[in-house]
Order: structure tokens, then C-alpha cells, then sequence
């Protein structure tokens, strides 16, 4: 797999605390309605933009943590600007810094499911065979799961990026 070492700026979120759990892996019908329950709140400000994206926020690792424990954030970029959310709802700020990076595409001929479970071989990868050997260790922050859109022509097409956080030995 390819990992790619990059800065992440931070990202101002709107977001919701999903904390029915998770498995590595495993599509969950449960977090696809917590990014509804997220975009629904964004779009009926008209907060929506050409740079917003897509956050998953992972603090858990479900090798570790039982499944029905694992908090997972469903999230989407918003203007500095907010600082005040509503309902469920609320607005955070996830520290930018050094991350190892590996992409995921996906497309109509590779369905959601499948990429999910591409995304839980992607996390065994980096944790289990990369981390241990690049010389760098695992920052005390949560992983990303960035989610990119394709344009127009390619809206069955995007991009995931796992972005794991790393600090230098």
C-alpha cells in the first residue's frame, strides 16, 4: 500500500458523536445516518461549499476497544465563523499536524460496502506492518477519515483518505 506522509491543516467541524460503536471494517447503517443527521444540519444553513468535506473522526481502535464502545465522529467542514451548533449538533476543532496517509478510491463499479472494508485492511496495514517500521510514532490524537467528491461528471466517484496521526521518533 502506498502511505504518503503529509501536514493536515486543522479542521473547523460540525459534527455528530456517534457512540452506538463500530467495527473495523464493517459497514454500519447507524454512522451513515450520522452524517445525514450532520449534512442535513449544514445544508439548511447553506454552509455547504465547492472545499466543504467529509470527516469521519475515529478515537477508538476496535481491536482494543469492544465494538459497542467505539465513538466514532460523523463530521463536515464549516466556516470559522461558527462556533455555536444546536440539537445534537455541535462544532469542534480537530488539530491539524503530521499524518501517514493511504487512499482509498471508489467508484460505481466499487461499492460503498467494499470500500469499507478496504478502509478496515488500510487500518490493519498501517497500524500492523507500516507504524512499526517507519520511525515514527502514533500522536496521542484521533485518526481521519477524510471523504473527497468527485466532480460533476464523477458523482458516483470519490476518494477516502485514512489519515493516521504520526509524530517524528
Amino acid at each position: 500500500m502506498n502511505v504518503e506522509i503529509k501536514s493536515l491543516p486543522t479542521y473547523h467541524l460540525a459534527y455528530y458523536r456517534h457512540l452506538k460503536g463500530y467495527q473495523k471494517g464493517v459497514y454500519n447503517q447507524d454512522i451513515t445516518e450520522s452524517f445525514r443527521k450532520v449534512e442535513n444540519w449544514v445544508a439548511s444553513r447553506n454552509l455547504f461549499s465547492s472545499t466543504t468535506l467529509g470527516i469521519g473522526i475515529t478515537y477508538d481502535n476496535p481491536d482494543i476497544t469492544s465494538n459497542d464502545k467505539c465513538r466514532y465522529d460523523a463530521a463536515f467542514t464549516i466556516p470559522n465563523d461558527i462556533t455555536e451548533a444546536s440539537g445534537e449538533i455541535g462544532v469542534q476543532d480537530i488539530q491539524g499536524g503530521l499524518y501517514a496517509i493511504c487512499r482509498i478510491e471508489v467508484s460505481k463499479d466499487n461499492p460503498f460496502e467494499v470500500a469499507i472494508s478496504s478502509l478496515g485492511e488500510v487500518v490493519d496495514y498501517l497500524y500492523g506492518n507500516w507504524l512499526p517500521d517507519s520511525g515514527f510514532q502514533l500522536a496521542d490524537k484521533p485518526s481521519l477519515e477524510i471523504y473527497y467528491r468527485g466532480d460533476e461528471k464523477q458523482e458516483e466517484q470519490f476518494v477516502i483518505d485514512y489519515c493516521l496521526p504520526i509524530i517524528t521518533n
